[in-house]
């Protein structure tokens, strides 16, 4: 699933900023260049949520186990 996510955020992303720089003159192109940021951003709030879930998903699994 965060495959897809992923994927999704940065498809839609770079295409919306391609869009934005290609037909929207020069303000056009500052408002990708601060969308592309945007994209990143998100993009890698979820790959560092996902490292924090798996973590503590594996960490409270192995404490289970122990018991």
């Amino acid at each position: 699933m965060y495959r897809y996510a992923g994927g999704i955020v940065v498809f839609l992303g770079s295409g919306i900023s391609f869009y934005l720089a290609s037909y929207t003159g020069d303000q056009g192109g500052i408002a990708a260049f601060f969308f592309q940021i945007a994209v990143i951003s998100v993009y890698a709030i979820l790959s560092i949520s996902l490292v924090v879930l798996n973590w503590f998903l594996t960490s409270s699994g192995a404490e289970d186990t122990e018991s």
